[in-house]
């Protein structure tokens, strides 16, 4: 597991695939539950879900959840 979070972290393909997939997703949704949501906010929840992923994994340093190096340390 640790192997796919840090491919999921790091890879661009990684990233291609957490802007798509939660797009996909969403689009989906709206279509085949009729949710009334404009398009605009079609995007943005999908957006929002990219930023979730990101954040929700451990492997990720952008969002703080790894320990940092001191400024000292380097």
């Amino acid at each position: 597991m640790d192997r796919f979070t840090e491919w999921l972290a790091v890879s661009p393909w990684a990233s291609l695939l957490k802007i798509i997939l939660p797009q996909v997703a969403v689009l989906v949704a709206e279509q085949g539950a009729d949710l009334g949501l404009p398009p605009a906010a079609v995007v943005l929840v999908g957006a929002v879900l990219t930023i979730i992923i990101n954040a929700l994994n451990p492997s990720d340093p952008r969002y703080g959840m790894l320990t940092q190096p001191d400024a000292g340390d380097e």
